[in-house]
């Protein structure tokens, strides 16, 4: 099979029954057999080391597109018309779908969403309810950007502290935060949200307090960049979590491995975020409702998964930065039947 391609619809029975095969059942083996009983340790070894550079690759990559869409949302702020607003959006489409790529790092205690100081709540959390940030139809005052009263300055303490006060959608940092600031709501069913340049624009703007809102949209992506940063940096050569990732039994850290990507194919991906959307027909349950493009961040969750069963990176620029050993390498050692 091409890396390239998607794998098969029948095969999360399979993948069950292999992540057993890999990690419980490995013994303390070296050597590869059938049936599961064992997987060759030296392969295995070579994908963890090969998820790590994986993961760290993709972070840096985020990271550097991240720095041009801050680039971009300044040009906006500063010159408000349709060629900036554009060329904004343009730069968030950019990037997204590498960041959705890093999502198979989650949901085993990782760096990204440990319990202790994992920033993925300011990342990425979703729904959101818009209106905690700034205004809806039927409501031109609502959200932090239209009520200096309670929020007299934009700064970090006080988008970090809004960040799911009062409700778990009550999101104010992160991806759908500076989504929506960028497109607006989402109430065409044909189409992305349609906010106007003109919000920004002061004076004369079509939206009050034109001026928060540009100081929002600029700290939020400056928060994004040192969020993304962070874990970065957390999987560089000789940095904390990937010293301790490598340090540990290879069964041990394989594990984890197949949890993030369990985690994210199963519960997350076809639970939360195709399955409740498609059953409740509410637009606001799409994961990117606010530019339309949640199709693409299924699309790109499942090219993470890909990437680590194949052990290959695909960059931003288009080259294959990271080719190693991938996951499909170690379940063939273990049961070459089962992993094919």
């Amino acid at each position: 099979m091409s890396p390239f391609r998607f794998f098969p619809t029948r095969v999360r029975r399979g993948a069950a029954v292999l992540a057993v095969s890999l990690v419980v059942g490995c013994g303390g083996g070296g050597g590869g057999g059938g049936g599961g009983s064992g997987f060759n340790t030296v392969t295995g070894a070579q994908a963890v080391q090969t998820y790590a550079n994986i993961m760290f690759n993709s972070y840096a990559d985020v990271v550097n597109r991240t720095q041009a869409l801050q680039f971009a949302v300044d040009l906006l702020v500063a010159t408000p018309n349709q060629v900036n607003l554009d060329a904004a959006r343009t730069a968030w489409l950019t990037v997204r779908p590498f960041y959705i790529q890093t999502e198979v790092g989650r949901f085993y205690e990782g760096p990204i969403d440990n319990a202790l100081d994992g920033p993925e709540i300011f990342m990425n959390a979703w729904p959101i309810d818009e209106s905690h940030i700034d205004y809806v139809q039927g409501d031109a005052t609502s959200g932090i950007i239209n009520d200096p009263m309670t929020y007299p300055t934009i700064d970090e303490a006080t988008l970090r502290a809004a960040n799911e006060a009062g409700g778990e959608e009550n999101i104010s940092c992160g991806w759908h935060a500076i989504e929506y600031l960028l497109w607006g709501q989402d109430s065409n069913n044909a189409g992305p949200g349609a906010r106007p340049f003109t919000d920004f624009l002061t004076p004369g703007g079509t939206a009050a307090n034109q001026a928060r809102r540009g100081a929002y949209l600029k700290l939020a992506t400056e928060l994004l960049i040192d969020d993304l940063t962070l874990v970065r940096d957390q999987w560089g050569p000789g940095n904390p979590y990937r010293t301790e990732l490598l340090g540990l039994p290879v069964a041990t850290a394989l594990g984890r491995i197949m949890t993030g990507l369990g985690t994210l194919a199963f519960g997350e991906l076809r639970g939360e975020r195709i399955l409740v959307p498609y059953s409740t027909q509410l637009q606001e349950d799409e994961h990117s409702c606010f530019s339309d493009t949640t199709h693409l961040d299924h699309r790109n969750d499942l090219i993470g998964i890909r990437n680590i069963w194949f052990g290959i990176y695909q960059s931003s620029n288009g080259t294959l930065d990271v080719i190693g050993t991938g996951l499909k390498a170690v379940a063939d050692t273990a049961d070459a039947a089962l992993s094919n």
